[in-house]
């Protein structure tokens, strides 16, 4: 035999559902361990010329990819500031995000890219930034 639900017993359901969403989000931890950080590459070589793409894929390729082997993503973008003569600087460069579990090896490993790229393409320097992640796959 099927029985009814009151509108009360409905009711009283749904608050405690509501009620045990709300105590899940509130103790659960902030970022649950993820960072995701932020790699801005300028294409301008110091020396003269730019970064060609197959320079670019190349470096990808053989070393961004080794470090962030579970992804990431590249953004194509443009970066301006002022030298020191107050000119007006404009730099097209490559943004790369990738969400990960933060580690001392792979916060290494990320600054490892960074100074290979600086090497290779005679940059002086390449910016990193990093925040906590609320992550969901």
């Amino acid at each position: 035999m099927i029985e009814y639900m009151t509108k009360k017993q409905i009711l009283s359901i749904l608050l405690i559902a509501a009620f045990a969403a709300v105590l899940f989000y509130a103790f659960m931890p902030a970022n649950s361990g993820w960072t995701q950080t932020e790699l801005y590459f300028g294409m301008t070589k110091n020396t003269g010329g730019i970064v060609t793409q197959e320079e670019w894929n190349a470096f990808e390729d053989s070393v961004i990819v080794k470090v962030f082997s579970s992804g990431f993503t590249t953004l194509d973008s443009r970066g301006r500031w002022l030298n020191e003569n107050n000119d007006v600087i404009k730099e097209n460069s490559r943004i790369v995000m990738a969400v990960n579990k933060m580690t001392p090896e792979l916060s290494a490993s990320i600054d490892t890219i960074r100074e290979k790229y600086k090497r290779y393409y005679a940059q002086s320097s390449v910016l990193r930034i990093e925040h906590k992640a609320e992550v969901s796959f």
